[in-house]
């Protein structure tokens, strides 16, 4: 049950590679709406008190350190540059609560907040004012955009790169592959894009070739997919120091004895 109520919350668009989007989207609009409201209510107190300086999270009720063994995934930003310090935030995900490592320097740092959609769903930056970040032109600044992978988010992340293209044929060579310059990059990050010969990689004539949630080799963003928890996110990072870990991310939500954990992909 909590999987159909998940993926109807967030995107009741198609849930598997090959699915025809017009028949998964019918009345998607009003049972997302409803949906979107149930979020999990705030806790009333932590499970024990935290250390100096530590706060109960607001969802679960639980201090940073009681977090951190949650957090799911490999990341290579495990140190933090001098005068910084990663801590572990928390944000509603639909009726779930979704974890993940901020950095926190001077003072200041960078959280999340989840904007439900119907066929898709977008994390955005948020300001130490609570305020939701945008770019120049206003638009908003995403972390993530995330599409319901139930049961195989790998295959709903190449059906979203190859249905993003006009020349269908041309889809077909598109496929998942490892980044071909994982440094820094998640464990299991992937990329969309058809089989290059490494001379390719650098060329002046070398372009994306997969639409835009494929590999994009002159990009000034670092762009990759995660399959994780059945779901497919799509990042797309700066080059500069990236302010919220993104192999950190990890949904979380209370057993029925009360204790936290992470969910299992597919449940």
């Amino acid at each position: 049950m909590r999987g159909v109520l998940i993926t109807t919350i967030l995107l009741v668009g198609l849930t598997a590679a090959g699915c025809n989007a017009d028949a998964s989207s019918q009345n998607s609009a009003g049972r997302a709406t409803e949906s979107a409201a149930q979020q999990p209510a705030p806790a009333t107190k932590a499970a024990v008190a935290c250390a100096p300086g530590e706060k109960p999270g607001v969802l679960t009720g639980l201090c940073a350190s009681q977090l951190k063994p949650l957090l799911r995934g490999s990341s290579a930003q495990d140190s933090a540059m001098e005068g910084c310090s990663w801590n572990v935030r928390e944000t509603a995900f639909a009726i779930d609560v979704l974890l993940y490592r901020t950095l926190r320097c001077d003072g200041k740092e960078t959280t999340l907040t989840m904007n439900v959609g119907n066929h898709m769903s977008e994390l955005q930056y948020v300001d130490e004012q609570g305020e939701p970040m945008v770019d120049g032109n206003g638009e908003p600044l995403l972390l993530a955009k995330i599409f319901a992978g139930h049961p195989d988010g790998r295959a709903r992340a190449l059906w979203e790169a190859r249905d993003s293209m006009d020349d269908k044929a041309a889809a077909r060579l598109c496929d998942l592959r490892r980044p071909y310059h994982p440094e820094g990059l998640p464990a299991d990050a992937l990329i969309v894009d058809v089989q290059r010969k490494s001379g390719e990689l650098n060329g002046d004539g070398s372009k994306p070739l997969c639409g835009p949630f494929g590999y994009h080799p002159m990009a000034e963003a670092i762009d990759f997919w995660r399959t994780h928890q059945g779901y497919a996110w799509y990042f797309t990072l700066g080059t500069d120091l990236w302010p919220i870990d993104p192999a950190s991310l990890t949904i979380v939500q209370k057993d029925a004895s009360g204790k936290w954990g992470a969910v299992a992909a597919g449940s």
